[in-house]
């Protein structure tokens, strides 16, 4: 049964309450898988010193910001003067604010000036009072199914963007739109027509990962070359978590690491990445 926004949030309240609990310390907070990282960071850190350079050392709105994965990515790497995380959770917020807001996160923090808050960024009633150089919403739209509320999100995405600035986005995009139990996965011309309506304007679209994400990118029906995908990713992942010796494992995700930037670099000059099998990263400005 296709969830709503409301009982998607219900579910990461308990999840991220646990998952606090549960870690020892920071680095447990870590769930994203690390093939997904190589991708995306690297998308993300060519795609901000080429379109979004205002980020480095400006001001950064990260939205849906869960256990801290992008908060702790712009910590480290572009050391923001302001860094504002939203979560429709509040287990999120409490969360960040155990472990980003410690005296032994002091180092990752630095100089920028961090706050966290709960808001439901699709509602009329959400403004933070701040604009910013770069809005993320990355694995986040697409946990938003209702249309009322995605259009709403956009809206505010672009109401929240200072002069110049730019939002980015991860998404699928195939060219139509599929349902799954989690996500409403908008289809390409879906995206388009819903930016504009929103005053938004398409910047450019990065390839995200190859194999790291799950291959919603690719048309057809259930049992063709998406499934074949998705059993690929399980069979990589099952593999590693078995491998009990650190340096195979280790060895094992440099491994699969090289093998995602060979399909991408592989791809770069040959296939748009808009149709690639696994997430976008979709950059945006005001129209």
């Amino acid at each position: 049964m296709p969830m709503t926004n409301a009982e998607i949030r219900g579910h990461y309240e308990m999840h991220w309450s646990k998952q606090s609990v549960e870690a020892e310390s920071l680095e447990h907070l870590r769930y994203s898988d690390p093939v997904e990282d190589d991708a995306m960071y690297r998308a993300y850190d060519r795609a901000i010193r080429d379109l979004a350079p205002a980020a480095i050392g400006g001001r950064i709105l990260d939205i849906g910001s869960g256990s801290g994965r992008w908060v702790r990515l712009f910590l480290e790497r572009y050391r923001p003067s302001r860094l504002f995380g939203v979560d429709i959770a509040s287990a999120s917020v409490a969360l960040l604010e155990r472990w980003i807001m410690s005296d032994e996160s002091a180092g990752l923090r630095g100089d920028s000036a961090c706050e966290f808050r709960q808001g439901n960024i699709g509602l009329a009633a959400f403004e933070l009072g701040e604009r910013f150089d770069l809005i993320n919403a990355a694995n986040v739209l697409f946990h938003i199914p209702e249309t009322e509320l995605f259009l709403g999100a956009l809206v505010k995405i672009r109401d929240h963007l200072a002069p110049g600035g730019r939002a980015f986005i991860t998404e699928y995009l195939p060219h139509g739109d599929k349902r799954t139990e989690w996500m409403q996965i908008r289809g390409r011309y879906t995206y388009r027509a819903a930016l504009e309506r929103c005053g938004l304007r398409l910047v450019d679209i990065r390839a995200g990962s190859f194999f790291g994400s799950d291959p919603f990118g690719v048309e057809g029906p259930d049992g063709g070359a998406r499934t074949t995908l998705f059993s690929v990713q399980s069979m990589r992942r099952e593999f590693r978590a078995k491998l009990r010796d650190p340096q195979l494992r280790e060895g094992f995700g440099r491994l699969m690491v090289e093998m995602e930037r060979a399909a991408l670099g592989f791809c770069e000059d040959k296939i748009a990445p808009i149709d690639l099998p696994g997430q976008k990263l979709i950059i945006v400005e005001r129209a």
